[in-house]
């Protein structure tokens, strides 16, 4: 099956985007395969944060924070051996996106489950800001859990995408909403607060493919206008999401599909909005949005709550020369979704997947929850 693919070269690149790529990819190089905490502190700037899924906020001040980091790749890092990381890094003044794809080979216990000898490949999407000294201030970073944890053969490999299917009992049911909703945050703080790019001197082309991809959010969405979409999508777009999520724009029965995906989204939101920051470099963008809404439809299996919902996505996309949109990697931070219907209790301070479900007593001999 064909895979995201993001191929693209930059001749005349930034040189402050030049330098922090490097300081990324030093930082990520001393992560994995393992870790030196030691070897990259001088890279993280004053009031460095990293985020992660489900509301996971940490301060490398805190030294309770710099622990639960520590233990989340050093997990990571005992229970597979082969790690090999290929990155895709692209800026634009000091915001620094990334679709990175990790391999390796499940020899070891991961947390608390046993070795499979599993071969596994997963893909992530992160996004950066860095201080004028080239030092990392902020990070947000997404991995698509759900294929990595199929592939160890914790969760079921039904072939479903996105979480849909995750959080059911062992009779396949959706969980029932009985926690509370958290305290939802605030829309500014889950941008990069401290992004710094020069409108001025933005190139003609990235500046064109932002407008067209925000005019294709407001096509699939606001204004439901498939007759007229092409005008900014490719017609042999693809699109990949989070657990294996895939559709191909050039198969009409697919290209159906998807439409009706769009009409269902809207069908469940009601007071939809969707604030967002976008950058990007030659023809590739990177797409934070924070969809906020009333759910009023079934959402991932789960009925209609009528609670607010605000969580965030990180898209990376890939234009072709008339700026439509071609290809697409997109990771949604689901986990702070069931929270705030009501599926996950909020006291929970989580940085994964697994460990939300090893919190909630799921079972991986019978795929669910009793």
């Amino acid at each position: 099956m064909q895979q995201f693919d993001l191929k693209s070269s930059f001749t005349n690149r930034d040189s402050v985007v030049t330098r922090n790529i490097k300081n990324w990819q030093f930082v990520y190089s001393r992560r994995f395969p393992f870790y030196d905490e030691d070897g990259i502190v001088e890279y993280y700037g004053d009031g460095y944060c990293w985020h992660g899924t489900a509301g996971a906020d940490f301060s490398f001040r805190d030294s309770e924070h710099r622990e639960k980091i520590a233990q989340s790749i050093n997990a990571f890092n005992k229970g597979f051996s082969k790690i090999k990381i290929t990155h895709h890094m692209f800026g634009e003044g000091n915001m620094l996106g990334n679709y990175f794809v990790v391999e390796g080979v499940h020899d070891d216990f991961y947390c608390d489950v046993a070795p499979t000898g599993n071969f596994v490949k997963f893909s992530c999407v992160a996004i950066a800001c860095f201080s004028d000294e080239g030092k990392i201030l902020e990070e947000r970073e997404l991995w698509d859990e759900v294929t990595l944890l199929r592939q160890i053969n914790f969760i079921p490999n039904d072939g479903s995408f996105f979480m849909t299917g995750v959080f059911n009992d062992y009779e396949g049911n959706t969980l029932p909403p009985v926690y509370p909703s958290p305290a939802l945050p605030q829309i500014g703080d889950m941008f990069c607060k401290r992004n710094s790019i020069d409108m001025k001197i933005r190139s003609e082309i990235v500046s064109r493919n932002i407008a067209n991809w925000r005019e294709f959010t407001a096509k699939k969405y606001t204004n439901q206008d498939f007759e007229n979409i092409e005008e900014v999508m490719a017609p042999d777009y693809l699109y990949f999401g989070t657990g294996g999520a895939r559709f191909d724009m050039s198969d009409l029965t697919q290209r159906r599909e998807m439409f009706d995906e769009f009409k269902q989204y809207m069908k469940e939101m009601e007071a939809v909005s969707f604030p967002s920051q976008l950058f990007g470099e030659g023809n590739i963008v990177l797409y934070l949005v924070i969809p906020d809404f009333i759910q009023t439809g079934s959402t991932l299996g789960v009925p209609p709550t009528g609670r607010e919902i605000r969580f965030f996505n990180i898209s990376i996309g890939y234009f072709d020369n008339e700026g439509r949109i071609k290809s697409e990697f997109e990771a949604h931070d689901f986990l702070a979704n069931y929270k705030q219907m009501g599926i996950i209790p909020s006291g929970l301070e989580n940085i994964s997947l697994l460990s939300v479900l090893r919190s909630m007593g799921y079972s991986p001999v019978n795929k669910g929850f009793s």
